[in-house]
């Protein structure tokens, strides 16, 4: 595509008009070198703020000075894309939906995420390239990954001064989050959902970032439908890079990947733990048979003695025999297998989920069997967890724990076992039939995007 040329004497052009053109003609050509993000990229107004000294957007429009418009192309038209591809990208991985204004640590890790994203699509140079390689290094060094969150990490737990937090923000700050929706909305009624802006592009604004941020209002429900507006968005970017992944290759991988990360369902652990419960007797008052008339019927007409006394046992579905397996290759950490084996033991204390006395076989195993521990009840799993030690560090293949339990079964050791859980970095051999019993595959974060056989659950922990 042929680039806008800019002379002295376009003074005669009207500066919106010639900002608009800039701005199509850039978001024309991020379509044509990535036409994955078309979805994306089509979501936002061209509206004209003058005053604003960066762009930014409240996921509707994208708000623009055309004086810095027109000042940026003439210096690096790359950098009026990237601007551009800086805020589109914020509203795919939903960062102007984080509640919390007053971290700008946060805000600064989000604009070197979406940098990082951005890098990998390779875009053509712009003017602060070079510096943000430079930055890149030091972060990968610290960090086995560059998301939000690992980011935000390192800044968080980084001994740098303000004024290096300072250069870092103004290499990878491109637009302004004050307008995003948690920032500005308002507690306003149902009807109020309408308020928000809605400037054509040829419209003019005035007044800056101050005025603008007062004409913007967002209720919930406008609120949930821009976010739901995003994530279809995101999902269309998703399903075109798996169209033509041999195209993009690793980096339509690394983009899926991240935005996997932000859409995927997310699963309350111990809700999920109750997918492998089965049905037993428990002692306790079974209230939905007993017969409340018969039973108050007796202590009226003799005194004490009611004619029927309450059941003694009920039928629950809870969780009493189960299976997790521990990878103890080299390639798991042990503190995320103590954090794993802290937030079971936590499950398995609420009383809702599990039996007083259960039967949880505990395995560790890398190519084989390591170490099997049985727990029958809560005393006994937290009596072991201070002391609990991982045993093996070598390759890995799922296959000696699946024996295991199948000749456990065999032997009526797990009588009533519904699902067994393994946790791993999923790089292994994998059973070639599936097991009897439901299977999840429970992932530490930075390892979710390894493929899973069809007839297991996949799960990815978080923070």
């Amino acid at each position: 595509m042929e680039a806008i040329g800019i002379t002295t004497s376009d003074t005669e052009y009207d500066s919106e008009a010639l900002a608009l053109e800039i701005l199509e003609y850039s978001i024309r050509d991020l379509i044509v070198s990535r036409w994955y993000v078309s979805a994306a990229v089509a979501q936002l107004r061209l509206t004209p703020v003058w005053g604003l000294e960066q762009s930014g957007t409240d996921m509707s429009a994208y708000y623009f000075s055309p004086a810095v418009v027109i000042d940026r192309y003439r210096n690096c038209a790359a950098d009026v894309s990237r601007d551009y591809y800086h805020s589109v990208l914020h509203c795919v991985f939903s960062h102007p939906f984080t509640p919390d204004p007053e971290d700008w640590l946060w805000d600064l890790a989000a604009d070197i995420f979406v940098e990082a994203v951005a890098d990998e699509s390779g875009l053509a140079e712009d003017t602060a390239m070079h510096r943000r390689e430079a930055a890149f290094a030091e972060i990968r060094a610290a960090s086995k990954e560059l998301t939000v969150g690992a980011v935000y990490r390192y800044l968080k737990d980084s001994e740098m001064t303000a004024e290096e937090l300072e250069v870092l923000r103004s290499i990878f700050r491109r637009d302004i989050h004050d307008l995003w929706p948690t920032r500005i909305r308002t507690d306003r009624e149902p009807e109020s959902d309408i308020s928000m802006i809605t400037a054509d592009a040829d419209s003019t604004k005035s007044g800056g970032e101050e005025e603008l941020k007062n004409d913007t209002n967002f209720g919930s429900l406008m609120l949930a439908q821009v976010q739901k507006q995003w994530m279809e968005a995101a999902q269309i970017v998703r399903a075109q890079l798996n169209l033509d992944y041999m195209q993009y290759g690793s980096e339509a991988g690394s983009l899926t990947r991240d935005i996997d990360s932000v859409y995927r369902t997310r699963y309350n652990y111990a809700v999920f733990l109750r997918r492998f419960a089965s049905f037993h007797e428990e002692v306790s008052v079974n209230m939905d048979e007993f017969e409340y008339a018969f039973y108050t019927h007796g202590l009226r007409l003799y005194g004490n003695i009611p004619l029927i006394e309450p059941l003694e046992y009920r039928e629950v579905k809870k969780i009493r025999d189960f299976v997790i397996v521990i990878d103890t290759s080299d390639s798991v950490s042990g503190e995320k297998v103590q954090s794993f084996l802290r937030n079971t033991y936590t499950v398995l204390s609420d009383s809702v989920s599990f039996f007083g006395s259960f039967n949880v076989h505990i395995i560790q195993c890398d190519a084989s069997i390591q170490h099997v521990w049985v727990v029958r009840n809560l005393e006994e799993f937290e009596q072991g967890l201070s002391s609990y030690k991982l045993h093996g560090f070598g390759g890995t293949d799922f296959r000696p724990a699946f024996d295991y339990v199948d000749g456990q079964i065999k032997k009526k050791e797990l009588t009533s076992l519904k699902g067994l859980i393994y946790f791993t970095d999923g790089k292994g051999t994998y059973p070639e039939k599936p097991p009897e019993y439901q299977t999840a595959f429970v992932f530490p974060d930075n390892s979710g995007n390894v493929q899973t056989p069809v007839w297991a659950v996949k799960l990815v922990l978080t923070d």
